[in-house]
């Protein structure tokens, strides 16, 4: 009995820890309508604990850090190009583990010809095509509103698709909003955002859990608003508190 009144009190306490971050995020993030460009599906959870529709088509996909740098270095031509599918991806692992059956046989989606969108929680191509003209559609193309997010994740078995020389390159791109989440220590890049956690899961994170930690280095809604995103010790105390 003590066991499952402890066990409803700590449900009851995690309610009012997620209700009570919702409420204060989405009341210091001032601006409502930005685009998140992300190699992974990190942006859905923003539009999501702020309850706003999706202004971006990067959501539930995955792009590889080749594809991804590529795409950025000319964002709006390969935004514009026709998105097609294949069946065969432009690296091996992904192809190897499809026959296995071990991958996802989800959509691979091809921009420009060369740059490969892993659609990771759709069943058909169909329902990529849609959603990702449907999204891209509302995407604000004011320099201002445009946010790029980029985090040397690895998927598991990928050798040479992260790494040093995919970060250093991201910091360099002309954008002018950007972050970088990385596993190891970068205080020559202003991009980067150490995760300390991320050392302790091999290099590996979720998308949710990513979510989730980088918020007690990143102050996610300061970014939001067009600043920087540092964070502050006051912001930090109070990320600890709610997030963990």
């Amino acid at each position: 009995m003590v066991v499952k009144s402890l066990s409803s009190y700590k449900k009851r306490v995690g309610f009012w820890r997620q209700d009570l971050r919702e409420r204060l995020f989405r009341n210091r993030v001032r601006n409502k309508n930005f685009t998140i460009v992300s190699n992974n599906c990190w942006a859905a959870l923003v539009y999501q604990e702020l309850g706003l529709p999706y202004a971006t088509p990067f959501v539930g996909l995955s792009i590889f850090a080749p594809c991804y740098l590529r795409f950025l270095a000319d964002f709006q031509t390969y935004m514009k190009s026709p998105l097609t599918f294949t069946d065969t991806s432009r690296y091996e692992f992904v192809n190897e583990q499809r026959q296995k059956g071990t991958w996802s046989l989800s959509p691979i989606g091809v921009l420009g010809g060369d740059i490969e969108i892993h659609f990771l929680h759709y069943s058909s191509e169909a329902e990529a095509r849609e959603k990702w003209t449907r999204r891209t559609n509302r995407i604000n193309w004011q320099s201002d509103n445009l946010l790029f997010k980029f985090c040397d994740n690895p998927p598991q078995g990928g050798k040479g698709l992260w790494g040093d020389q995919y970060i250093v390159e991201f910091d360099r791109l002309d954008l002018s909003h950007k972050v970088c989440f990385t596993a190891n220590y970068y205080p020559e890049l202003k991009s980067a955002v150490w995760i300390r956690e991320w050392q302790k899961h091999s290099h590996v994170l979720d998308g949710i859990t990513l979510y989730r930690v980088c918020r007690r280095y990143f102050d996610l809604a300061d970014w939001i608003n067009g600043e920087s995103g540092k964070i502050g010790i006051p912001q930090r105390l109070l990320e600890a508190l709610l997030y963990f």
